[in-house]
């Protein structure tokens, strides 16, 4: 949180001073071409990082309401929406389209679990809550980014015209259906091949005496390749492939990892190092990129304040929204034995931060878009919805780590869900009891024996019991 403060700070001294080398990296770090390139630096370490972090025991329980909050409801909120935004805010009269629509509700649907999941720990929070939350976040990154491909490829295919034509919804649904199943396969084909490949090249270096700092830097280094070649040269889904690599690796114990490797901690603390320093920058960039593309969003605009009005609007209604999809799944929750209580719904919906990965897209896309119209009218119109959409990401983000994330300690008070559950205690006292038996029942057998070190030794037991 302090770091997106002090980027928030820095944001707004070196939009109205001259800061010097600062203002140049800062405007070359804002302004980097293409823009994804943000994507290909950071996401890598951050995606792996969280996948082998996650607690696989407890993730193998709640994997499917997972993916049910990570793909089904990013479709439903691009369903939802778009429309919403189109007729219900009547910006369909304001030079915005339904691709437009569609691609800015893949920018709002990835969520950002780092900082719930960091309060929850601390607070003691529930696991299953903590778990579901960072494999929702993990698992949206990748369905997100995916309909932001298939969106932004039908935008970028239709802007070469003059002016350009918009195809209808229904006429691109199995295009796009195809095209995340596409993307989806290549994604999960080049993650598995990275993973085994990985495992036989870490069999390789421990049986040379590789050191853990040596494993550590090739998992790194494949993360970064399995991006890139999943992204690139096969132009499938680069997150999906790294969630696979990661996962692969969680559940392989580090990719066969040595006990005496993982029990050095080497390996923890290099990535502790890593994980730190890349959300230290991404917040950082989160707060600088949120206040500039806010202030110039507001400074592009010449119309009505309709737009400056939006904003809490579609902020209300898509916390409106996550719970209510929410609530609809817990049924099939609980049909697979782990449905949620009416205080963890309410809060699984208040959880729902946005962080960097929205703005990069954003980024992406106003900035691909605003540099490839070739009909005049159509730029000055994709100028004023690129406006909108920079404006309501910077401040949907500002807004998510503004009010939700403080609140999500005292919420979770408030609800009790920071006490012990009542399974739990049971559990522990079944275990104590099942222990002091045992105890009881040794000790009866050393008082039974008839060999005097053994009554010395029990003698001794009963001084520190």
């Amino acid at each position: 949180m302090w770091a997106l403060v002090a980027g928030g700070i820095v944001g707004v001294v070196n939009y109205y001073a001259n800061l010097l080398q600062i203002s140049n990296a800062i405007s070359l770090w804002l302004s980097i071409q293409p823009a994804d390139l943000f994507l290909y630096a950071f996401l890598p370490p951050l995606l792996l990082e969280s996948s082998i972090r996650l607690d696989f025991f407890v993730l193998s329980k709640i994997w499917v309401h997972a993916l049910i909050l990570a793909i089904v409801m990013v479709l439903i909120f691009a369903i939802a929406l778009a429309p919403f935004i189109l007729f219900a805010l009547g910006f369909n009269n304001r030079g915005w389209s339904w691709v437009d629509g569609a691609v800015f509700s893949a920018i709002l649907s990835p969520t950002d679990a780092i900082s719930v999941a960091a309060i929850l720990t601390r607070s003691n929070g529930p696991e299953r809550l903590v778990a579901l939350m960072e494999a929702e976040s993990l698992f949206n990154d990748a369905s997100a980014l995916t309909l932001y491909q298939v969106f932004s490829g039908i935008f970028y295919s239709q802007i070469a015209q003059s002016p350009p034509v918009w195809p209808s919804v229904w006429s691109v649904i199995p295009e796009v259906l195809l095209k995340i199943v596409r993307l989806s396969a290549i994604g999960i084909g080049i993650g598995l091949g990275m993973s085994w490949a990985t495992g036989y090249l870490l069999q390789w270096l421990r049986w040379r005496g590789g050191k853990p700092y040596i494993e550590t830097t090739v998992v790194l280094a494949v993360a970064y390749l399995a991006y890139y070649v999943a992204q690139s040269p096969a132009e499938g889904s680069g997150v999906t492939a790294l969630v696979v690599f990661g996962l692969y690796g969680n559940a392989t114990s580090k990719w066969g990892m040595l006990a005496r490797s993982d029990e050095s901690g080497d390996f923890d603390a290099a990535w502790d190092f890593i994980s730190f320093a890349a959300n230290g920058l991404v917040f950082f960039w989160s707060g600088v990129a949120s206040v500039n593309y806010t202030i110039r969003s507001v400074s592009a605009f010449s119309r009505s304040a309709w737009s400056y009005a939006a904003v809490p609007i579609i902020f209300l209604y898509m916390l409106v929204l996550r719970l209510i999809c929410i609530g609809l799944f817990n049924p099939f929750f609980n049909i697979l034995g782990e449905g949620l209580s009416f205080a963890e719904i309410i809060f699984v919906g208040w959880c729902g931060l946005r962080g960097s990965l929205s703005l990069i897209m954003a980024s992406s896309f106003t900035t691909g878009s605003s540099l490839s119209f070739v009909d005049s009218q159509a730029a000055t119109d994709t100028a004023l919805v690129n406006a909108d959409i920079s404006l309501w990401t910077s401040s949907f983000v500002l807004l998510t780590l503004l009010i939700n994330g403080p609140t999500i300690g005292p919420i979770m008070k408030l609800l009790n869900l920071d006490k012990i559950p009542p399974e739990r205690i049971n559990h522990r006292s079944r275990v104590k009891r099942a222990l002091s038996r045992y105890t009881d029942g040794r000790v009866a057998s050393l008082r039974d024996d008839d060999a005097g070190f053994l009554k010395g030794l029990l003698a001794l037991l009963y001084t520190f019991l």
